[in-house]
């Protein structure tokens, strides 16, 4: 499961931590990562396109990292 962090907090904020922690004692694997905003420490978030870029390099990500599992 490829999951994002909101506008205020980034990808190692203590509920996104807890809730990988949680899916994977569930045996459910975990991709968590950072938009480009919060990685280059703006305040303010990106633009769309931008998001929309990064979640789809993450799916791609994901699908090189582990090609048979599903993914969500």
């Amino acid at each position: 499961m490829i999951i994002a962090h909101g506008a205020r907090a980034g990808m190692n904020h203590s509920f996104m931590v807890t809730l990988a922690q949680s899916l994977a004692e569930e045996g459910i694997a975990t991709l968590r990562f950072n938009f480009p905003f919060m990685e280059n420490k703006k305040g303010r978030p990106d633009t769309p396109a931008v998001a929309h870029q990064t979640i789809g390099a993450a799916i791609l990500k994901a699908q090189k990292l582990f090609p048979g599992l599903p993914l969500f």
